[in-house]
């Protein structure tokens, strides 16, 4: 990625239909190291809890089973590392999904 100073507009997209737009933003500098900012997400596979370790102050999340169904969703509000309770899940491929990125968890 190559990152620019100027004028920028965030758009925010929830998936179902629904936008919204900021006022223009003035960019002038960007941090590298802050665009690669991820979430870490262990064990994996998992047998009865994950932590997600989450750089963030605030991130939410849905984990969506294999037949596509929403089994749970989530709001972390603050960064560190966060435990999410697998044992209710059968096992099997999960995908955590976050605003801009899905990782994919396996429950034993």
């Amino acid at each position: 990625m190559n990152p620019q100073n100027g004028t920028y507009i965030l758009e925010l997209d929830n998936g179902s239909n629904c936008t919204a737009q900021s006022a223009p933003l003035q960019v002038t500098s960007i941090e590298e190291d802050i665009l690669e900012l991820e979430i870490s997400i262990y064990p994996n596979p998992a047998r009865e809890f994950i932590q997600i370790s989450s750089p963030f102050s605030s991130f939410d999340f849905q984990i969506i089973d294999s037949s596509g169904k929403v089994v749970a969703t989530g709001l972390l509000s603050s960064p560190g590392i966060h435990r999410i309770d697998f044992r209710k899940f059968s096992s099997g491929v999960y995908l955590l999904k976050s605003a801009n990125k899905t990782y994919k968890i396996i429950k034993t």
